[in-house]
């Protein structure tokens, strides 16, 4: 997602050769020609006449537009030449390698016949960012007022960093971007965002919060630059232009994210045969606002007071998030009324992420190691990873008292075992001896399966009370390849 794909394709009509390159890797297919139906002097050419579309599938010469079989995404640097390039040619030509010195394309994006049909825009991309799939550091504001530690979870949920400005021109850009929120967010502290850096008390100097290394470039007022036990924070100030203030971390201010990458999220919570995408990314945009795009057609966008999905396929799908505080963010698990998907449920509950697959989501969307989930100690601000900690799920109608059935026509393996625990009499006379004794009987109860098992656990127990009162239970599991399958271990006393 977010990654440009290179690819070329030359006809050569002299060499009866088709070349394919994709990024990097290259096809050629030889052509079958039935000489039979070539004219004389066995030339082969391409006729005119004909229609060209690019982005759009088309099942005969006069085929009409359709927006369900368009391609959605972004044409970048196309060209369309009147001879067959090489595949040394066109190599060079994908990896940008002179692309000058070739001859000109009498079809490209920029200049050309082509009819632009549907949802299209036109915009400037970096060379670099084509080439060599760099992704150009960009920025997006927030406008609600956080604490300095609130601002910095806040980037991390979504991938970033609080930025932090190292040359003059950097600096002078945010200031005048950010300039229009500043209503928002000054208040007699007169400070608009944060910046990435922190003090340490020890030494008394500021260090940068991704490497904690001292900053190369500062731009502090006179008054307000040293680290002190009440400043150990900075950020930017309104009544002095590109000027910036140590603060105290507990003020509010805005917040500016920069990011390096195109973050990859995913929305889980849809039936399975949801149209809604399930994976999403955001960019840069001209208001600095943050967006995000699905991989195929979904938007989730922030409009009336809210934040709406929409598609650009299916006009009649539609979402809106149920906000329960004012400024809140799509981000960890909210309330989504939906119309027009093919999930019946009106009104469901959506998780959006950004955390990897070795990641556990909190609700409020940090993540944390799985290994942290149901470990007796609270890791999310929200405590919801010792939330739903149970160890087994116990099915509705579940009875203890009836025994589990069988697998596969296969006879159930019970176990029983006594346990003598005292002799209360022995008489040799009449040949008989009372003794107290526990009678325990075990199984596999396939009914039950265990949840929230790291896989370093190699056994798990406990014990709970009984119905009746006096018996107990013990729950194990014997050896961590069990963790693969639906069967457990119950056993009964």
């Amino acid at each position: 997602m977010s990654k440009w794909v290179h690819f070329g394709v030359a006809l050569n009509l002299t060499g009866r050769t088709l070349y394919l390159i994709n990024d990097g890797q290259e096809t050629r297919v030889n052509l079958k020609i039935d000489y039979s139906k070539i004219g004389v002097g066995n030339k082969l050419a391409v006729r005119g006449g004909g229609r060209f579309v690019l982005g759009q599938r088309l099942y005969s010469p006069e085929g009409g537009f359709h927006v369900l079989e368009s391609v959605d995404g972004d044409f970048a640097d196309y060209r369309f030449y009147n001879t067959s390039l090489s595949s040394s040619e066109i190599s060079e030509l994908l990896t940008c390698q002179n692309p000058s010195l070739y001859r000109q394309p009498f079809i490209t994006l920029r200049h050309s016949s082509l009819k632009i049909v549907g949802t299209v825009a036109l915009d400037k991309m970096d060379l670099d960012a084509i080439c060599k799939d760099h992704v150009p550091e960009f920025y997006l504001f927030f406008s609600e007022k956080r604490s300095f530690k609130n601002a910095l979870s806040w980037c991390h949920k979504i991938k970033g960093e609080i930025v932090l400005p190292q040359e003059p021109e950097l600096n002078e850009m945010l200031f005048h971007a950010f300039w229009p929120q500043r209503e928002k967010c000054q208040d007699i502290w007169t400070h608009l965002f944060w910046l990435g850096f922190e003090g340490d008390l020890q030494n008394r100097t500021w260090h940068k919060l991704i490497d904690r290394k001292t900053p190369e470039w500062f731009n502090f007022l006179s008054l307000y630059r040293s680290v002190t036990t009440e400043y150990q924070c900075g950020a930017t100030v309104s009544h002095d232009p590109y000027k910036w203030a140590a603060c105290p971390c507990g003020i509010e201010a805005c917040t500016v994210c920069n990011f390096t990458t195109y973050p990859d999220l995913r929305l889980r919570g849809m039936c399975k045969v949801s149209l809604l995408d399930k994976d999403y990314s955001f960019r840069e945009n001209s208001d600095y606002r943050l967006v995000f795009e699905g991989l195929w057609h979904t938007m989730i966008v922030f409009e009336e007071e809210t934040w709406v999905m929409k598609s650009r396929l299916y006009q009649n799908i539609s979402g809106r998030m149920i906000l329960k505080t004012r400024g809140e963010y799509p981000v960890g698990v909210h309330t989504w009324t939906l119309t027009g998907d093919r999930c019946t449920q009106q009104e469901t509950k959506f998780l959006l992420t950004s955390c990897n697959t070795s990641q556990y989501t909190c609700n409020d969307g940090s993540c944390i190691q799985k290994e942290a989930r149901c470990d007796l100690s609270m890791d999310c601000a929200d405590e919801s990873d010792e939330m739903d900690c149970s160890v087994v799920v116990v099915p509705d109608l579940y009875s203890e008292n009836i025994p589990p059935p069988n697998v596969q026509e296969v006879a159930l393996p019970v176990n029983i075992s006594f346990n003598i625990t005292s002799i209360k009499e022995f008489d040799l006379t009449s040949f008989s001896i009372g003794v107290d004794m526990m009678i325990t009987t075990k199984w596999e109860d396939r009914r039950l399966k265990y949840k929230n098992i790291r896989p370093t656990i190699r056994r798990i127990s406990c014990r709970t009370s009984s119905p009746s009162g006096f018996r107990s239970s013990s729950i194990g599991m014997e050896h961590s390849a069990l963790l693969n399958r639906t069967a457990t271990r119950i056993i009964y006393t």
